[in-house]
């Protein structure tokens, strides 16, 4: 069950600094910033270097713990040498785990930090920098934050990661009949960096006016953005004894790799759809990944009229998002607990395979 959901997202598209690439050409002044980000004024513990996508899972994880009503676990504080600690209470909060993903991970500090070694300055590059470039740094820091004790994987999947860490985090407690740990954190973070503007202008997939129109066959490109967002998952039996109510059930997920986008989702949503037991044509509604490239979302929008049919109304919130990667999926998943009741489906889709979440939202 989903008891409660964090989401730190961009609400449109405004004006970005010029961008040169290394071939003199400019990258499309565009992008959507969450903008006023702060993540001090959330996160008041944050005191040194915090890389943007180690800040944005940080606040998106801080808000799902407190929408599901969880409190956060404190590190054991430290003891002085020949003092003598407090005693562990005797019902300590259950441990929670943690499923993370991201497409990009942290680029704005393996940037900073590559400048000085691309410089022949290898010994002046900041270590402190270094320990914050990893794909699996924001993890490493909410388990620390939040006291996240339980099992914990990163998952770098490209747009597929926050579906699948979803999966693995559900499919887990399902296994383990919750006792391992009590709930699972499921997180998804992606920033808005220059060297992934460079990367995607190059390729040239950036739409050159700024303007974001998925499933439209004439966009010419999409709109980066960035994005945290976060779902907190737990057993419905434990859930209903905390006094949790629980938002949505995950009925059913799967994801396919291949590298022909409409098969891959179509795949995905296959599976999905036949563990929830479904029909594609009684869904309420889909949260489709689609962000504006033409090729792709043309491919989502054939695989999704051969599962679920035209009729079904498709949403998508990379209308206003931008194309901020995994997390989108769990953006769309915050926007189903906020639906009226139903059963919706959530994809995720880039040129290296798919993935898809069946979700009911409950009365």
């Amino acid at each position: 069950m989903i008891t409660g959901t964090g989401v730190v997202a961009p609400s449109g598209v405004v004006p970005l600094e010029a961008l040169a690439l290394p071939d003199g050409r400019m990258a499309p002044p565009f992008g959507c910033p969450v903008q006023g980000f702060d993540v001090k004024k959330h996160v008041p513990s944050v005191i040194s270097y915090l890389d943007r996508c180690s800040a944005l899972a940080l606040v998106a994880a801080k808000l799902a713990l407190e929408s599901a009503g969880v409190a956060a676990r404190k590190p054991p504080a430290a003891v002085a040498p020949g003092s003598v600690p407090n005693p562990e209470p005797r019902t300590p909060n259950p441990a929670w785990g943690l499923a993370y993903a991201s497409a990009w991970g942290c680029l704005d500090s393996m940037e900073l930090f590559f400048a000085k070694v691309a410089a022949g300055q290898a010994k002046f590059a900041p270590p402190l920098v270094f320990s914050h470039s990893y794909a699996n740094t924001p993890s490493s820091l909410a388990c620390i934050e939040f006291g996240l004790t339980g099992p914990g994987a990163t998952f770098a999947q490209g747009a597929s990661g926050a579906i699948v860490a979803l999966g693995w985090a559900r499919d887990r407690l399902l296994r383990t009949g919750g006792g391992e740990c009590a709930g699972v954190l499921a997180l998804a973070s992606d920033s808005l960096s220059k060297a992934l503007r460079r990367h995607y202008a190059a390729a040239g997939e950036l739409s050159p006016d700024g303007k974001l129109a998925p499933f439209d066959p004439q966009s010419a490109g999409t709109v980066l953005g960035e994005a945290g967002a976060a779902a907190a998952i737990e057993l419905e039996p434990a859930a209903r004894a905390r006094g949790a109510k629980p938002l949505a059930a995950i009925l059913g997920w799967s994801s396919a790799v291949g590298s022909e986008p409409q098969k891959s989702l179509a795949q995905a949503g296959r599976g999905a759809l036949a563990e929830a037991g479904l029909q594609g044509s009684k869904l309420a509604a889909v949260f489709a990944d689609a962000s504006g490239r033409a090729a792709l979302d043309g491919a989502e929008a054939a695989a999704l009229d051969e599962l679920a049919g035209p009729a079904v109304p498709r949403r998508t919130v990379k209308s206003r998002t931008g194309e901020c990667g995994p997390a989108a999926s769990l953006v769309s998943l915050a926007e189903v607990c906020a639906a009226s009741p139903g059963i919706y489906l959530v994809t995720a889709l880039d040129r290296s395979g798919a993935a898809a979440l069946v979700v009911e939202r409950m009365p």
